[in-house]
């Protein structure tokens, strides 16, 4: 009977060393002579020079890993990250703590919060709008430049040739 109640203690706390498992490949025998990232100092370990959540959780902001290890688990997190390319993971990490924190902060709608949609959409039309007219500028500019590489000398035909950048509908 007393070998139950140990059992029970020792499943208590294993959510903790699974996720400190998880965290495996910050073993005891990292870099001592560095801070660390803020994953590793909250498992109380070395930060190795691979350590796989250096680059996104540096020790001055602990919170930043605490939010994302509470709403994900660093298992998860690690997990979605490898499969993410390389080139897209820090954007892949800024999001889910972005996501973590309005999880956080709303646990019933996060990131799909109404109100958080509406405050943010002017924000992407000004994006997408910036980005439009950039692409429509750089297509101006190429027309400009085509007469020099074309035997045309109508800019009529110029015109007949590229489509129209007004009409933005033909790209969807």
């Amino acid at each position: 009977m007393h070998s139950k109640k140990k059992n029970k203690n020792k499943n208590k706390y294993k959510s903790k060393r699974v996720d400190e498992e998880a965290h495996g490949s910050c073993s005891q025998e990292g870099n001592k002579d560095a801070a660390g990232c803020a994953a590793c100092n909250s498992f109380g370990q070395d930060c190795p020079q691979d350590c796989p959540f250096a680059p996104y959780f540096p020790a001055h902001d602990p919170q930043r890993f605490a939010v994302v290890h509470k709403i994900f688990g660093a298992r998860n997190f690690e997990d979605i990250i490898k499969e993410v390319p390389e080139i897209k993971r820090a954007e892949a990490a800024e999001s889910m703590v972005t996501d973590a924190n309005e999880r956080e902060r709303n646990g019933i709608y996060g990131m799909r919060d109404p109100s958080l949609i509406a405050s943010v959409m002017p924000q992407y039309e000004r994006h997408h709008k910036y980005q439009l007219d950039t692409i429509q500028a750089e297509v101006n500019a190429a027309k400009t430049e085509l007469p020099m590489f074309l035997p045309i000398s109508s800019d009529d035909a110029i015109d007949a040739a590229m489509p129209s950048c007004d009409d933005i509908s033909t790209y969807f």
